[in-house]
């Protein structure tokens, strides 16, 4: 939602009724979770 919809912190956490804190560790980990799969997609892709 921050990049699609480019909706601010804020404005996230009062949708989802939900601490700031909270999505700015959501969105964090989300990151960290597509870093990680793009370096597994490499990896595979650089084997064949």
């Amino acid at each position: 939602m921050k990049y699609q919809d480019d909706m601010s912190i804020k404005e996230i956490a009062n949708h989802f009724d939900i601490g700031e804190s909270a999505i700015k560790m959501r969105i964090k980990r989300s990151k960290e979770r597509l870093r990680d799969l793009a370096e597994k997609d490499d990896q595979i892709y650089s084997h064949e």
